[in-house]
């Protein structure tokens, strides 16, 4: 899990997490439920990110726990 209470969560602070994810079969998206596409090639602030390795869940997240 990634907090910051700054809201200044950043790519290259989730970089390495987003991948390993990905490796093992999870997904990662943004608030909105879309695939989170990062870069490490500049700094960039990232807005929420969802990850889990059950898509489900995933969207479930993203929805606030409606669905």
């Amino acid at each position: 899990m990634f907090v910051d209470l700054r809201a200044r969560l950043r790519n290259i602070d989730v970089a390495a997490a987003v991948g390993a994810i990905r490796e093992c079969g999870g997904v990662v998206m943004d608030g909105r439920g879309y695939p989170l596409r990062i870069g490490v090639w500049s700094v960039e602030r990232v807005g929420s990110v969802v990850a889990s390795l059950d898509e489900t869940l995933a969207r479930i997240a993203v929805e606030g726990g409606s669905g």
